[in-house]
């Protein structure tokens, strides 16, 4: 499994979020982190914690 199907299946776990201490856990390299945050536009909610909007938008959705 690549690094970015690593942290595909971290960000669907954490239902859009995505920790960066399971990141880490998970033998991902913080290098590595950036980069998926920077080319999936994904925003900082808290200290260690990004959020993929795309898909909490989706999920919002079709929870309606």
């Amino acid at each position: 499994m690549s690094k970015t199907e690593i942290l595909d299946r971290l960000v669907e776990e954490g239902n859009g979020y995505l920790r960066t201490a399971l990141v880490l856990q998970n033998g991902v390299s913080k290098r590595t982190l950036s980069r998926y945050i920077q080319e999936r536009q994904m925003e900082r909610a808290a200290h260690g914690v990004y959020m993929d909007n795309a898909m909490i938008k989706t999920a919002r959705d079709n929870s309606m």
